[in-house]
């Protein structure tokens, strides 16, 4: 991909993983003189607006797709059917994605009906378990299949594309994204917490950041994970953890079940882009199930 004034890239984002990661490379495209147009399919609505909001930017086309219990199916159909035309208008030089999220899938599908070359970002990564992560995993081999470039954020991801066939020269290890955008928003931290309940911590006290959302986890796999915290706290007393919850109604009926009625779990809401990287900084630990949370 050259840095060319009269190509215009699309880049398509859906969930506030997806914006936070793809934010250094569209700040990186327009420094660079390349007309870069930013497509949200809006997956996540909230979510995302968060991370745009954190970065100062937004979308130059919101697709609308969320809707309420909304499925892969629906949303890897809505994304194809109204991302279609507009890239038949658009028709840009380039269609970068990021990740593995439906979006992505179904963006990647868009793009090669439309004969757009696609380049995908974080590739290469593999659990080789078509259900863990779910979708996940399937969704990242497909975009493989599609993608015209990737861009492997550690030589493991080049390895595993190499090994599935992928030219060496569509290959470049490029680091992990998620890393640029995190050096930002550290140097762009406001002097006190957004979310004013994270002011309540104790500064004296060790702090635990917890999350836990994964859908595979759904169920026992949950259950067994807060009981062990609550073990966890019965054995430590001083330690004070902060758990943001997933807004997905499954995890917070377990997370009220097991850790709402004891005072060194501070519960919240989904925290700022801004907030976690604070937390970051000040936790002791990380406890998670979250892939983008332990590259950060």
């Amino acid at each position: 991909m050259t840095a060319d004034n009269t190509q215009t890239v699309a880049c398509v984002v859906g969930t506030r993983p997806e914006v936070i990661k793809m934010f250094p490379v569209v700040a990186a495209l327009r420094s660079g003189g390349v007309n870069t147009r930013l497509i949200h399919t809006g997956q996540h609505l909230e979510l995302s607006q968060d991370a745009f909001n954190a970065f100062g930017i937004g979308a130059d086309v919101d697709l609308e797709v969320m809707s309420a219990a909304q499925t892969p199916t629906r949303v890897a159909s809505l994304v194809l059917d109204r991302l279609g035309p507009m890239l038949s208008e658009l028709r840009p030089s380039w269609l970068v994605v990021q990740g593995d999220t439906t979006t992505v899938l179904a963006a990647a599908i868009a793009g090669a009906y439309h004969q757009i070359p696609v380049a995908h970002v974080e590739a290469g990564l593999r659990s080789y378990r078509l259900d863990q992560p779910f979708p996940e995993e399937i969704n990242r081999r497909a975009v493989t299949s599609i993608a015209s470039l990737h861009f492997a954020p550690t030589q493991t991801a080049v390895d595993a594309l190499r090994r599935e066939g992928v030219p060496s020269d569509q290959i470049l290890l490029t680091g992990n994204t998620v890393i640029d955008a995190l050096h930002w928003a550290c140097d762009h931290l406001p002097p006190l917490a957004i979310d004013p309940m994270l002011r309540s911590l104790d500064p004296s006290r060790p702090m635990l950041l917890m999350t836990a959302r994964r859908r595979e986890n759904f169920g026992p796999g949950l259950a067994d994970v807060f009981r062990s915290v609550r073990q966890l706290i019965e054995l430590r007393p001083e330690l004070q953890i902060l758990f943001p919850v997933h807004p997905n109604p499954a995890v917070r009926a377990e997370v009220n079940r097991w850790l709402g009625d004891t005072s060194s779990v501070l519960i919240t809401d989904p925290l700022s882009y801004l907030d976690m990287a604070r937390a970051l900084q000040q936790c002791a630990l990380v406890l998670t199930d979250s892939g983008g949370l332990q590259e950060e």
